[in-house]
């Protein structure tokens, strides 16, 4: 039985690679030259007839190129994978241009022309080249913040979670009556005709704008006046 444990021991190390059971995770140069090749292609080449079809061609062009800078970091061990920067890479990804692989009828009437994205498209794309190019300029001196190493109680990490998810959520619950459903319902429909999207804090822009331009004399009763017509 003895035997059999140290032989799995010894086999286990190989399957991972020596960087998951010694190595610090950390980003491959090489995937990195060409992560960042292939955004400069796929930004130098966009095209579409139609603004959803540029932003559907980032997204083929900016996937495939995050697709394949991931299997030259894969050869460093599959804990090399689960790295921060990749993570938010991927997040960024899925806000950014995965939804553009289906049909964006409603983003198309907002921006008639193509041309118009281009920018912007491209702004996305040097966010993304950004980040591949920061992560190796961070210090290996860096300290770790001192918050990440307090011993949170399970109780208290799920206040803690709790707590996150109703600030994160709180706008969402707002422009939708605080109704859990309705949000879940808008969460199927298309991005650019949900609620939240359409809601920027108005009510209290409006305030703000009156309480500013009023004058010295009458600034009490226009806060007074604002506060009651717009945030009430």
């Amino acid at each position: 039985m003895n035997k059999k444990i140290a032989s799995f021991s010894r086999v286990v190390p190989d399957i991972l690679g020596t960087s998951d059971s010694l190595g610090v995770p950390e980003p491959s140069f090489v995937a990195t030259c060409v992560l960042v090749a292939g955004l400069i292609l796929t930004g130098v080449s966009l095209y579409g007839n139609t603004a959803a079809g540029v932003a559907r061609y980032a997204a083929i062009g900016c996937g495939l190129s995050l697709g394949v800078s991931l299997l030259f970091e894969a050869k460093k061990g599959a804990r090399n994978l689960f790295r921060a920067d990749l993570v938010s890479m991927f997040a960024l990804y899925f806000l950014l241009f995965f939804e553009f692989f289906f049909p964006q009828p409603k983003f198309d009437e907002l921006v008639p022309y193509p041309e118009k994205v281009l920018p912007s498209i491209r702004i996305c794309l040097l966010a993304f080249g950004g980040i591949a190019i920061g992560r190796h300029c961070v210090s290996r001196r860096l300290q770790r913040w001192k918050f990440a190493e307090v011993d949170l109680s399970p109780g208290a990490m799920l206040t803690l979670f709790w707590v996150s998810f109703a600030i994160g959520y709180f706008d969402m619950l707002m422009s939708v009556g605080f109704n859990p459903i309705t949000m879940v319902q808008e969460f199927m429909g298309p991005r650019f005709e949900v609620p939240w999207g359409r809601h920027i804090p108005r009510r209290l822009y409006l305030f703000l704008v009156r309480f500013a331009t009023a004058d010295d004399r009458g600034g009490g009763n226009c806060l007074r006046d604002s506060f009651s017509g717009h945030l009430l």
